[in-house]
Protein backbone atom coordinates (compact mmCIF):
# COMPACT_ATOMS: atom_id res chain seq x y z
CA UNK A 1 0.00 0.00 0.00
CA UNK A 2 1.13 3.53 -0.98
CA UNK A 3 1.67 5.69 1.34
CA UNK A 4 -0.56 8.30 0.09
CA UNK A 5 -3.48 5.44 0.65
CA UNK A 6 -2.75 5.45 4.17
CA UNK A 7 -3.30 9.24 4.87
CA UNK A 8 -6.33 9.45 7.45
CA UNK A 9 -7.60 5.76 6.82
CA UNK A 10 -8.39 4.85 10.08
CA UNK A 11 -9.33 7.90 11.73
CA UNK A 12 -12.49 6.77 12.29
CA UNK A 13 -11.59 3.98 13.96
CA UNK A 14 -12.03 2.83 17.94
CA UNK A 15 -9.09 3.73 19.76
CA UNK A 16 -6.61 0.90 20.00
CA UNK A 17 -5.20 -0.09 23.86
CA UNK A 18 -1.64 -0.67 23.59
CA UNK A 19 1.16 -0.34 25.79
CA UNK A 20 3.66 2.53 24.91
CA UNK A 21 6.40 0.36 26.55
CA UNK A 22 6.37 -2.34 24.18
CA UNK A 23 5.84 -0.30 21.04
CA UNK A 24 8.89 0.11 18.14
CA UNK A 25 10.89 3.08 18.85
CA UNK A 26 11.79 5.26 15.65
CA UNK A 27 15.30 5.89 15.55
CA UNK A 28 15.83 5.21 19.20
CA UNK A 29 14.00 7.96 20.06
CA UNK A 30 11.70 7.23 23.89
CA UNK A 31 8.98 9.45 23.00
CA UNK A 32 8.38 8.51 19.37
CA UNK A 33 6.93 5.34 18.28
CA UNK A 34 6.09 3.36 15.03
CA UNK A 35 2.06 3.60 14.22
CA UNK A 36 1.33 -0.16 15.19
CA UNK A 37 -1.53 -0.03 12.46
CA UNK A 38 -0.16 1.18 9.70
CA UNK A 39 3.76 0.74 10.38
CA UNK A 40 4.43 3.84 8.96
CA UNK A 41 3.06 7.01 11.01
CA UNK A 42 4.15 8.01 13.96
CA UNK A 43 2.93 8.45 17.74
CA UNK A 44 4.75 11.35 19.10
CA UNK A 45 3.56 11.17 22.72
CA UNK A 46 1.81 14.51 23.43
CA UNK A 47 2.51 16.35 27.01
CA UNK A 48 -0.25 18.40 28.94
CA UNK A 49 0.11 21.57 28.32
CA UNK A 50 -0.24 23.04 32.03
CA UNK A 51 1.14 19.67 34.05
CA UNK A 52 3.45 18.76 31.06
CA UNK A 53 2.62 14.90 32.18
CA UNK A 54 2.27 12.78 29.31
CA UNK A 55 -1.21 12.22 28.03
CA UNK A 56 -2.75 8.44 27.54
CA UNK A 57 -4.40 8.89 24.47
CA UNK A 58 -2.03 9.52 21.03
CA UNK A 59 -3.10 9.37 17.35
CA UNK A 60 -0.94 8.56 14.68
CA UNK A 61 0.70 11.41 12.09
CA UNK A 62 -0.18 9.48 8.98
CA UNK A 63 -2.99 7.10 9.25
CA UNK A 64 -5.29 8.64 11.72
CA UNK A 65 -5.66 5.86 14.05
CA UNK A 66 -6.18 6.89 17.95
CA UNK A 67 -4.03 5.09 20.72
CA UNK A 68 -4.94 4.70 24.81
CA UNK A 69 -1.85 4.08 26.48
CA UNK A 70 -2.60 1.40 29.34
CA UNK A 71 0.93 2.42 31.14
CA UNK A 72 0.72 5.70 30.56
CA UNK A 73 -1.62 7.37 33.79
CA UNK A 74 -4.44 9.77 32.91
CA UNK A 75 -3.65 13.39 33.29
CA UNK A 76 -6.02 15.02 35.67
CA UNK A 77 -7.33 19.10 34.09
CA UNK A 78 -7.43 21.53 36.79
Amino acid sequence: MKKQELIGMNFDKPAIKVRHSELQRDRDLIYRSKCPACGVGLLLMERDRVTLQLKETDRCTLCGQSFIYEDVSKVESS
